[in-house]
């Protein structure tokens, strides 16, 4: 683990897109030296913060609470969705919740909720944008005779006439003219 850290740390090695989510994911704020450890079998802990999830007998569902520590005395609570879970993430993943506000600039989110929102709606419609573009793109490929067009093959029709759209270059040879004058004198 050390050797992966000085590795990682050192800036030289190119990094894989893998390792880079792993670091954000080990990013602390306060620094390794002096950072909450829970491998310390010997430091002292204390609550600073409690989320609860409740649940109420004979219903469907649960709900949230977060309770602060007590400040002159005054327990605090919270069942503000946003906050509770804007609260985790900058606890557990203090990299990812940087990320998360910057994001939450560029898009002009107010919330958490509303960012995941945003995003999901986002990807809904490129999805659905990527169907319509590969269905327009298989009409494209079809030739007017309904078969898809390929190099070499034929996708034109052979004319086909009725009496309306018949060409007027009809040319009668001598006989036909012949008999259709003595049948228009009979």
């Amino acid at each position: 683990m050390c050797q992966f850290i000085v590795r990682t740390a050192s800036g030289e090695y190119n990094l894989s897109d893998d390792i880079n989510r792993l670091l954000t994911l080990f990013h602390l704020e306060p620094g390794w030296k002096d950072a909450y450890n829970s491998c310390d079998p010997t430091a002292d802990t204390e609550i600073a913060q409690e989320v609860l999830i409740l649940q109420q007998p004979g219903r469907r569902g649960f709900g949230a609470v977060m309770v602060n520590k007590p400040f002159m005395g005054q327990w605090t609570e919270t069942e503000c969705v946003d906050d509770i879970i804007d609260r985790v993430i900058d606890v557990c993943a203090p990299g990812i919740w940087k990320r998360v506000h910057c994001l939450m600039k560029q898009m002009e989110c107010e919330s958490i909720i509303d960012l995941l929102v945003t995003i999901t709606d986002s990807r809904i419609i490129y999805e659905l944008e990527e169907a319509n573009r590969r269905e327009i793109q298989q009409a494209d490929n079809i030739a007017s005779n309904g078969r898809a067009m390929e190099y070499g093959a034929r996708t034109r029709r052979k004319k086909h006439f009725d009496p309306d759209t018949m060409p007027q270059q009809i040319r009668f040879d001598v006989f036909d003219a012949e008999q259709a004058k003595e049948e228009s004198e009979q």
